[in-house]
């Protein structure tokens, strides 16, 4: 494996991440005479039809190169192509692996749909579109920069287009955080955590259900313990399959946050509260089911199944690192950046749909100082975490609840890292890396 392109805290790791340096790709692709993205209706329709997120694919009919009169708003289908390109195992590190089975003839077409993104991002704002368009170019430019039976004069003609483009994206989105400022006062909407439940009102269990290894769940014992909050059962979940080292190497391995001091602020166990180790689903849901939980409570955890959503009496509760309905999915934190949004956590009903359960509080984190956003994030998570084991172990209930909207909400997906990079010469960071 060639040696990773160092570019400050994410290098370019072509085969692992299916990323690319883009002044590189330039340099060997030539320079591209193209001017302005193409948008080209007619392609996600087709592309859909072509379940083109799966390899093999069926090719698509023939699509017109014109552009479509005019800037080119997402449609629906633009949405739902996008949602199966993300959440397909293409992306999956390492990449170069994933993509093994490309053509370069299915290879011409992800360059297509790359440039109608391109267009969709510049027309609306919507930077999803410029994030997945990276990954197919990047997913493109493994095979491509390493293959010369790829060196095919209508493929490569494209791949300079599109890398052209998105040097033009590049510089459009960072020129647009160039130009934003949060702000950092301290907000108000913090939920209130007591320091004892009442006496004498007869509460409800609460079950503690976290990664293993995650620091989280030990600084939310703490916590717990300093508030006289009670917790039956803590329980440390293990996948029945591991996903092997590679990602732990990997850019998309955690979510993109301001380069930070590293601090330790994790605070012994309690040693009245045992951790009994679960490994898979099956594990999981008999000891939940034998715990008679009223409320489990999720730290780190992956999306949980239904069948063990039904373990708990009144419902289990997670804290996302974004505003619901607006960031739901991954890497809220740096979309809410991107997009000069607030930084919200949500306290919300765990649901089988990405963050889609009912919403029962939140609290807004001010960007600044970006040196301690990643802490103030994950500290704010654990107090709205205990503000609902708080009330359940007072009241036997959860809080009020608000559902969340069944249409219409937008989901994020895992930052591509040239995207990160980007974020990393904002503002928001002072990081310097080799120009993308």
């Amino acid at each position: 494996m060639t040696a990773p392109i160092p570019t400050g805290r994410f290098p370019v790791q072509r085969a692992l991440d299916g990323d690319f340096c883009l002044t590189d790709a330039i340099a060997e692709l030539g320079t591209s005479t193209a001017t302005d993205a193409r948008a080209m209706p007619g392609l996600p329709p087709a592309l859909l039809a072509a379940n083109a997120w799966r390899l093999p694919f069926a090719p698509p009919p023939a699509i017109g190169a014109g552009d479509s009169g005019g800037p080119m708003l997402p449609t629906d289908d633009d949405a739902r192509l996008l949602h199966a390109v993300e959440t397909s195992a293409l992306w999956r590190p390492p990449v170069a692996a994933s993509v093994a089975g490309l053509t370069p003839p299915e290879a011409l077409t992800w360059l297509h749909l790359a440039e109608h993104w391109i267009a969709v991002d510049a027309a609306s704002d919507d930077h999803r579109y410029l994030n997945t368009a990276c990954k197919l170019f990047g997913a493109t430019w493994t095979r491509y920069s390493t293959d010369t039976a790829w060196r095919q004069p209508q493929l490569t003609t494209q791949a300079a287009r599109v890398a052209y483009l998105l040097q033009q994206a590049t510089q459009r989105l960072t020129d647009q955080l160039a130009n934003r400022r949060h702000p950092t006062d301290e907000p108000q909407n913090r939920p209130w955590i007591g320091s004892r439940p009442a006496a004498g009102r007869r509460g409800g269990r609460v079950v503690v259900l976290h990664g293993h290894g995650s620091a989280g769940a030990t600084r939310l014992l703490h916590l717990a313990g300093q508030h006289g909050v009670p917790i039956a059962h803590v329980f440390s979940f293990t996948p029945e399959h591991d996903p092997g080292p590679a990602a732990e190497e990997s850019a998309y391995a955690s979510a993109w946050y301001p380069p930070s001091t590293p601090t330790d602020l994790a605070a012994p166990q309690p040693e009245a509260v045992k951790t009994v180790e679960v490994r898979g689903w099956a594990a999981t849901e008999r000891a939940l089911a034998e715990a008679g939980a009223d409320v489990v409570v999720l730290v780190g955890m992956p999306i949980v199944p239904e069948h063990v959503l039904t373990t708990a009496r009144i419902g289990f509760v997670n804290a996302h690192n974004g505003s619901l309905p607006g960031y739901r999915g991954m890497d809220a934190v740096a979309w809410a950046l991107i997009n000069a949004g607030p930084i919200t956590c949500t306290l919300h009903i765990a649901a089988t749909q990405v963050d889609a359960g009912a919403v029962l509080a939140s609290a807004d984190v001010p960007a600044a100082p970006a040196a301690t956003l990643k802490d103030r994030v994950k500290q704010t998570q654990l107090q709205l975490l205990l503000h609902a084991a708080q009330h359940v172990t007072t009241t036997g209930t959860l809080p009020p609840a608000a559902p969340q909207p069944t249409g219409g909400a937008r989901q994020f997906y895992r930052l591509h890292p040239h995207l990160k990079r980007i974020l990393d010469r904002s503002p928001y960071t002072a990081i310097q890396g080799r120009p993308a």
